[in-house]
């Protein structure tokens, strides 16, 4: 009996066996390759390179497709070393940089088709186009694998054996599914890549907004305190403030001194010269008292054109110098040649802290502005631009309403 028939039959098997065993691997391989990279160069070189290592072939390619053009990404061939270590990046200044029109040689017409073309000769066969990177003319075999997900063609697989007719239907076969898995993953490394980029964007508005929230909130804070025309802090700001720094020092036995302190006859400006140079006025006033006090002390318009101050660690000697620079500074105001036919002058009431405090003093804020404003309108009734200091026991005076 012949057993040559067998032998062949054999062989054969044997062959497809060893044939699926290096597809399986090679597959195998390419599905692992996604857990690990997330750079599309790196990515397709270690694709190229198990293809090397399980398969018949002496080079190959990948094109990706670039707006109407295909774009030689990676390319791996025997004598690069294929068995490399696979996670080494590739040097991007030495990749290729030829590239191809849609539809011109058979790599554009596997990306126009989306069908594989298998070139069985590449000196015979008129789709074959030669470039620069691209395989020797001769007479190889060359085929061209669309790679697709979602029904888009992302770009071309190409495999090179210098032999003629070297890839047959079962080369065609796996080289499909190659190129399917390939473009699998690579769609799936690119959709994480576009979810880790919307993921930091969206972070990065989250950021920007909840920025823009604190400075609002700290913006609508600050307007809730400051006087919009002079930039000052406002009366509320200043009962909030001044009751803190008088409590301090009720409780360490400190000096403290309260002023308020008036324009005299600003109706005046108002009338004769417009609301708009009585409010720089204001502003210039305001600048003034901001220049004279110290980092601690609170300084706020109280409204119109009265300002209040609050001084801690101040006795009455220093108080007084105080009010006396101030007064002079706003005598000799930088409005003085604006308003030619006005001086401007200002009075002042001032009071301190007593040596003796009261048992309670809930209060004591309030009588202290209670003081200083009648020593304010004393001030008004005796000749103005000038000031007065309370210095009586402030037990003894009745709480008023706050100006």
């Amino acid at each position: 009996m012949d057993a040559t028939p067998f032998q062949k039959s054999f062989q054969e098997i044997n062959r497809l066996s060893i044939r699926l065993l290096d597809s399986l691997s090679a597959l195998t391989a390419l599905s692992e390759l996604e857990q690990v990279m997330d750079d599309e160069v790196q990515l397709l070189d270690n694709v190229l390179h198990i293809l090397l290592q399980n398969q018949d072939v002496e080079r190959c390619s990948i094109y990706l497709v670039e707006e109407n053009r295909l774009v030689n990404y990676v390319g791996a061939s025997w004598s690069d070393g294929v068995y490399n270590d696979l996670v080494k990046k590739p040097d991007k200044d030495k990749r290729p940089t030829t590239t191809f029109k849609m539809g011109e040689g058979l790599i554009g017409v596997a990306a126009d088709s989306g069908e594989i073309q298998n070139c069985k000769n590449c000196s015979e066969d008129e789709r074959y186009v030669k470039k620069d990177g691209t395989v020797k003319a001769g007479d190889g075999s060359l085929v061209c694998v669309p790679m697709i997900s979602n029904a888009k063609v992302l770009g071309v697989l190409c495999a090179y054996h210098p032999k003629p007719d070297h890839f047959n239907y079962e080369h065609e076969r796996f080289f499909l599914a190659f190129s399917r898995f390939i473009a699998q993953t690579l769609s799936n490394v690119r959709h994480m890549s576009t979810l880790e980029e919307q993921v930091m964007k969206r972070t990065g508005m989250l950021e920007n907004a909840l920025k823009e929230t604190e400075q609002l909130k700290e913006k609508f804070k600050e307007l809730a305190y400051v006087d919009e025309l002079t930039g000052l802090y406002n009366r509320r700001f200043f009962f909030s403030e001044a009751t803190a720094a008088l409590s301090r020092a009720v409780r360490y036995g400190h000096p403290f001194t309260l002023m308020i302190l008036d324009l005299d006859d600003f109706k005046k400006v108002n009338d004769n010269y417009g609301h708009p140079v009585g409010d720089l006025l204001l502003n210039v006033v305001s600048k003034i008292l901001k220049e004279q006090i110290r980092e601690g002390d609170i300084l706020a318009r109280f409204g119109g054109e009265e300002f209040v101050l609050a001084l801690p660690n101040t006795n009455v000697k220093s108080a007084s110098q105080l009010a006396d620079r101030i007064l002079k500074f706003v005598r000799e105001n930088e409005l003085n040649e604006e308003i030619p036919d006005f001086s401007v002058t200002a009075s002042l009431g001032l009071t301190c802290l007593p040596a003796q405090i009261p048992g309670d003093t809930s209060d004591l804020l309030e009588q202290m502005l209670v003081q200083a404003d009648d020593q304010l309108l004393e001030c008004k009734a005796n000749g103005k631009n000038q000031f007065r200091i309370h210095e009586s026991d402030v037990v003894s005076i009745k709480p008023g309403l706050q100006k």
